[in-house]
Order: structure tokens, then sequence, then C-alpha cells
């Protein structure tokens, strides 16, 4: 290349560098408009709604997945040459097979914990989880047709190191994927989750094996895949080393309580933590997901944390608070974990929440209410829906409430508005408290969303008089109550959802 391509292609790049720059104003609407028609007919609407054993499936989903399936069935029997496509026979598919399993396994083994990988890449805990579990019966149902293909080729001798492993490794997948089974998790997921681990390490390892150390570009992925788990694994550590001060402060320590049936725990932490609204932490405890129910506009030394006791660690926790037993044992987390969710430019937010999914939703009540207080948001007012069994259920987060409440104080308090739904009662609705309202049965989610639309609900004061805003639906947990609201999508306003005890946010727009 000589000075005068330089030249050419250095004031060519710039001229469509400036070009591009103009012509942004202009594709940022377009961008919007594609967006919208996406998420619309696409992202929202649900092909098959959440089952016991499938779904929830939406269309934009079958679409991505169809896709998957189809560029790996491509990539196993077909061929490129230079004299165009043709197909494979099936002892080449099978070898094919083989090796796009290995490509298949490198987002398996892409890091030791989701929440740390979903934070690297910017993506929800969710996505992350989907791309796992994809990626897992993919390899899965290639690795079947590569044994098959191998056993039509003719006996293999067990004696054969490259055969062992072989064989060695299918078992290993099999009893991988017979582990899956609920009945198997529910016994003890920290078991259960160890156990994945293991085996899904101990699979590499006999692929590594099998493969003919002639043959470069196999093993070549899987010194890729080991390459990037342990780049990950060491930027985690790394991480939480930081985080924790571990060589230059004490570690922290964890006081544990118990209220209602739930568990409190309250970190001290060894230096003052920055901490946003809607993130979690993964405590070391064992390897745990824990919401964060505190928040506060400066560096907190104290965190708070709330935790639905199930089984294994969290059960154990439970019953030693009602034992009456000190627990206050030192504690290395990671995190914090998730996106920040930011509500503040919308005017009208709905929250939905059931049961435990309540303390998702605490730390952007503070959060808010502190930013109307001080005139920081646009919002002006929030409506929390709150689905219970029975009204003893409300007990776990009635001080939390009633602290939420105390902030809002600014204007006669007329920015938070609490409606509590409790399933087994049939009496008509009465005050629960100062502030809230107690409804029997489930509650009109449509009915609500759609008044909250229309926005009838918010006090306008005369400076606010000629403000626009938009309207925010956020939800957590419960899958009846989410599946109610799913199905009304398309109403409008703008959608984001909070996953589960792990909070890991998922913005929808």
């Amino acid at each position: 290349m000589d000075a005068i391509q330089i030249y050419s292609i250095a004031a060519g790049g710039t001229l469509c560098i400036f070009a591009l720059v103009n012509l942004l104003p202009l594709l940022i609407p377009l961008v919007t408009r594609v967006s919208n028609f996406v998420s619309k007919h696409f992202r929202y609407p649900y092909i098959l709604h959440r089952h016991r054993i499938l779904g929830p499936w939406t269309r934009a989903g079958v679409v991505i997945q169809l896709a998957y399936l189809a560029i790996n069935l491509f990539c196993v029997f077909v061929v490129l040459s230079w004299d165009g496509l043709k197909a494979a026979n099936f002892s080449d598919a099978g070898r094919r097979a083989g090796t796009l399993a290995e490509v298949n396994m490198i987002p398996l083994l892409a890091g030791p914990h989701f929440a740390f990988l979903a934070d690297l890449l910017g993506l929800s805990l969710k996505t992350i989880r989907g791309i796992h579990r994809s990626a897992g019966w993919m390899t899965a149902a290639l690795v079947l047709l590569h044994a098959m293909a191998a056993a039509s080729d003719g006996p293999l001798p067990i004696d054969v190191s490259q055969n062992l492993f072989a064989v060695i490794g299918a078992s290993l997948l099999c009893l991988l994927l017979v582990l899956l089974l609920p009945l198997f998790r529910k016994l003890s997921y920290e078991l259960f989750l160890r156990s994945h681990q293991a085996l899904a390490l101990a699979s590499i390892y006999a692929v590594w094996r099998h493969v003919p150390s002639d043959k470069s570009s196999p093993r070549a992925y899987i010194y890729i895949t080991m390459g990037i788990f342990a780049a990950t694994y060491l930027l985690q550590t790394g991480a939480v080393i930081v985080r924790n001060g571990v060589f230059r402060h004490q570690l922290s320590r964890a006081t544990i309580t118990h209220d209602a049936g739930a568990v409190k725990m309250q970190l001290r932490l060894s230096k003052p933590l920055t901490m946003d609204a809607s993130v979690s932490f993964w405590s070391f405890l064992q390897t745990h997901p824990f919401t964060v129910i505190s928040w506060d506009a400066k560096d907190q030394d104290r965190l708070d944390l709330l935790i639905e006791p199930r089984r294994g660690l969290t059960r154990e926790l439970l019953y030693h608070a009602k034992k009456g037993y000190t627990i206050n044992p030192l504690v290395v987390f990671s995190g914090p974990h998730g996106a920040s969710l930011s509500m503040g430019e919308y005017e009208s937010v709905l929250m939905v929440a059931s049961g435990f999914g309540i303390a998702a939703f605490v730390p952007h009540l503070k959060k808010l209410i502190h930013g109307y207080n001080t005139r920081a948001v646009q919002t002006r007012r929030i409506h929390l829906v709150w689905q219970i069994k029975n009204e003893a259920d409300g007990l776990t987060v009635q001080e939390l409430l009633n602290i939420a409440l105390e902030e809002d104080k600014l204007d006669d308090g007329c920015i938070l508005s609490i409606s509590v739904y409790v399933e087994t009662k049939s009496s008509p609705k009465k005050p629960f408290g100062e502030r809230a309202t107690l409804y029997p049965g489930p509650a009109p989610l449509s009915e609500i969303f759609l008044a909250e639309l229309s926005g009838n609900n918010i006090k306008v004061h005369a400076a606010e008089v000629g403000a626009e805003g938009e309207k925010a639906l956020e939800q957590s947990e419960s899958n009846p109550v989410r599946c109610r609201v799913m199905r009304n999508p398309g109403v409008g306003g703008r959608w984001q959802e909070m996953e589960g005890f792990s909070l890991q946010c998922l913005a929808r727009r």
C-alpha cells in the first residue's frame, strides 16, 4: 500500500465519520421505531406461557433458538468447498458434530459464577442462564450424534486410551443430565451445584484425553475454553480480594437474626461501599445470592439483606437464629451484581410483587422517594401492588415499608401508594396501617395497569402543570403474577422486570 492509497482511505474515512455523526440524530428515531416494533411483536408476545415443565417462550426466543439450531445443523451436515456446498456423509457428520460440541462447550465454562459473567458481558442473569441452558442441550445432542456415528463405524476397543475416555466422557455427560432432574436439585441445591461443576470439569478432561494429540484444531477449542474459564476466575478472585480488602482491612462480619419466618442479615463492611438499588450479593458463607434491601445516597458501611429460608444453608440459618444462637460469622462477598435500574425519568411507577419478592423493591422505594424529596427525579407517583397468601406474610417487611412511608413526607406524602392483596381473604377491603389498603383475592393487574397508565391518580402541583412523564411497570417474583402481567404487554408504557432474589434486572423497553 503506497502513500496515495493511505491518503485516499484516510480522507474517505474522515468524510464518512463526519457524515455518520451528522446523520445520527436522524437515525435515532428510526432505531427507536424498530426497537418498539420488535418489542411489541417479538419480545412481548408469548407462543407458550409459563408451564410447570416448559416456558415461557416468546416469539423472539423461539426465533433465536430455531436460528441457533439451524446454524448448528448446517455446520454438521453441510460441507463448504471450492466446488460449492455438498452434504456430509454420516461418518463425517459425526466427526464434525464432535468438534462442534467442543465449540458449544465454550460458553458453558465461560466463568465460575453466572452473576459475575453477566456483569462482565453487560447482560442480564436471565440471558446468561438461557445461553447456558441452550448451549448445554445443544452440546448433549451433538455428543449423542458423535457417539452414534462412531458406533456405526465399528466396535470401539476399550483398551485404547482415546476410546476409554470417550466412554468416560459420555458417561459423565449422561450423569450430569440425570442430576438436572428436579428430584436431585431439591434434595440439596449446594450439593447439586458442586456436583454439576465437578462433572463439567471432569468431562472437559475426558474430552481432552479423547481428542488425538496430533489434531491441533479440536484441542485448541479445549485450550480456549479453559483459558477463558481461568481468566474469568482470576478476574472474579481479584475483584473479591479488592472489594473485601483482604490484605488491607479486616473481613466483614454478618449479624443474623430472624423475623416472621424470614432471615435478616446485616453485613458490617470493612470499608464503605457505594451501592445502588437493584443489585445483589454473593456471600461466601456458601455461594448464595442475597438481595440487598438497604439504600443510602452516601457510601454504606452496613448492608441489610432479607433472605427467604428454603433448603440447605438458608434453612440452617433460620434454625440457628430461632434457637437463639449467636451467629456472627466472617463473610467474604462478591458484588454488587446486577445492572442499576433507573426509574427516575418515569412520572408514574407501578411495582408488582408477591411474597418475598417485595424485598427487591425496598431500595427502589427509598431511592425514588429520596429523589422526589430532593427534586432529582421526575417521578410523581409510586403504586406498590403486593400479593400475599395471608396477612401474616405482611409482617415480614412491615417495618421496611413503614420506613419508606416515613420518608415520604414531602407535600403531605403524595407519592407512595400501597395496595396489599390477600389470596385467602374474602372480607371487604380495609386500611392496612395509615397509608396502605388491604384487598381480598388476587390483584386485578390489568385494571390497575390501565388506571395507572391514565395518569388520573397523579397529584400534580401548580409548579408541575404542563410537565409530561412516562409510565413504568416493574415486576418482581411470583410466576402466576408475572404470567398475568405478561399477557397484557402491549397496552402502553414501559415494562421493566426484576427477576427473583438474585435481583438481576432485565430492562424491557
